[in-house]
């Protein structure tokens, strides 16, 4: 008997130690001689963190048969079944699966953090399905008074916030738009981190009950701040385009193409500019952005669908690019390249200080072409200059007008300043 209570120490030792793996083994071999509560919750704990799920689930459902009273046990199962069947569960999964795992956990009675792990999984799996009716079913079975205002990681989501804007997404989604607008306009301003969230779902609605001006109001004030995100530009851009501004629309579009996100997250935004330049009858350049699409489904093992094919090679034989290259880095730097030539450049942000709100005047030294900076001359000093500052076209030495606003050189470790709103002085 001391021989196994000095097992059972050592092995709850290593599990607190972190060591799993060593731990499993003694526990085994206790669980083996007798099944006891505390060494069926120990070993069922180092198989989970171990994720060997078959045998944790095996064992899962012995010991919340035998002892289903036992609070670690029963919190042993209930994450277990959590991480085995809720963590990395396929894109395409069907909502009705996972409810019928969610209610399967949710009748073992877990705790808060637990229970409300378990509906927002069904939540998020409802919305992602466009389950409407659904999700709304599933968020009254949360208390929202009683979900986290704050986050681990700062930026990120809170449950609390999660709550509310899925609340007002299910109302806009099933067609209560009254409900939705006056629940966002009573509960955003609790939320100001994420009104842009709140705001862009008003402006749907506004436009779902045909009052487009109102929605275009909408995402024209969200669009006014330099660091919008390139997705709000890119649905404000379809909007403009679909209610008969094309041109206002194709400039969004561009902005959106420029703004900073992900490359494969652009994909949407990259087919719509190849179609916009289709109907300008550019086709040289609708081919690029259509190329680049391609080359970005192909990179990342995607779907790529007959009609991209053929309307690619079309495009490639029409504009006469047999020989094109084929690296996504090579593509994407013509479309940026199509972009500067339409005269859109990112624009400065209004928030950074100018010291100088007079224009000043120097030279240009371009410097290595290889290097993204170049520097100004303006009298006895040189000023720092990113090369996404200057016009296009420009040449070493050419005298141009630029501003100063504060800027951080990480080399000398101090504050410095910098060059921006660069402009070619005209004869």
């Amino acid at each position: 008997m001391s021989d196994n209570l000095d097992k059972s120490a050592e092995a709850n030792q290593l599990r607190k130690s972190g060591d799993f793996k060593a731990a499993i083994k003694i526990y085994r071999e206790l669980w083996a001689i007798e099944e006891n509560k505390f060494t069926g919750a120990g070993l069922l704990h180092c198989l989970r963190k171990e994720q060997k799920y078959n045998e944790a689930l095996e064992l899962s459902s012995e010991i919340y048969s035998k002892f289903p009273d036992f609070d670690w046990c029963r919190n042993e199962c209930i994450w277990t079944n959590i991480s085995a069947k809720l963590f990395n569960l396929p894109e395409n999964i069907d909502t009705l699966s996972v409810v019928n795992i969610a209610n399967s956990i949710l009748e073992m009675k877990p705790e808060i953090i637990a229970y409300n792990f378990v509906v927002f999984k069904v939540i998020k799996t409802a919305k992602r399905n466009r389950d409407w009716v659904l999700m709304n079913d599933w968020l009254i079975k949360i208390d929202s008074e009683e979900l986290k205002s704050e986050s681990e990681i700062k930026g990120n989501w809170t449950d609390r916030e999660l709550w509310y804007y899925y609340k007002a997404v299910g109302l806009v989604a099933v067609g209560d738009f009254e409900k939705g607008l006056e629940f966002i306009e009573n509960v955003k301003g609790e939320f100001r981190s994420k009104s842009k969230f709140f705001d862009r779902l008003s402006a749907k609605a506004q436009i779902a009950r045909q009052n487009f001006e109102g929605g275009e109001e909408i995402y024209k004030k969200l669009t006014r701040n330099d660091r919008v995100d390139w997705w709000i530009l890119q649905e404000y851009g379809k909007l403009l385009i679909k209610n008969g501004k094309a041109v206002e629309g194709f400039k969004m579009l561009l902005r959106a193409a420029i703004a900073p996100g992900p490359l494969i997250n652009k994909i949407s935004l990259f087919s719509d500019l190849a179609n916009e330049f289709e109907k300008q009858n550019k086709l040289k350049e609708s081919f690029f952005h259509l190329h680049l699409v391609k080359l970005i489904r192909e990179e990342n093992g995607w779907f790529v669908s007959d009609e991209l094919i053929k309307r690619t090679d079309n495009l490639r034989a029409t504009t006469g690019h047999a020989t094109v290259s084929n690296r996504i880095k090579d593509i994407f730097k013509m479309c940026k390249e199509i972009w500067s030539e339409l005269g859109v450049r990112k624009t400065v942000n209004k928030s950074r200080k100018s010291i100088n709100s007079k224009m000043l005047r120097g030279f240009v030294k371009l410097g290595d072409p290889t290097k993204p900076f170049c520097f100004i001359k303006s009298g006895k000093e040189s000023f720092f200059c990113s090369k996404s500052e200057l016009p296009k076209s420009i040449n070493e030495g050419q005298q141009i007008n630029f501003q100063l606003v504060k800027a951080f050189d990480k080399k000398k470790n101090k504050e410095s300043v910098k060059a921006t709103n660069v402009s070619v002085v005209k004869d």
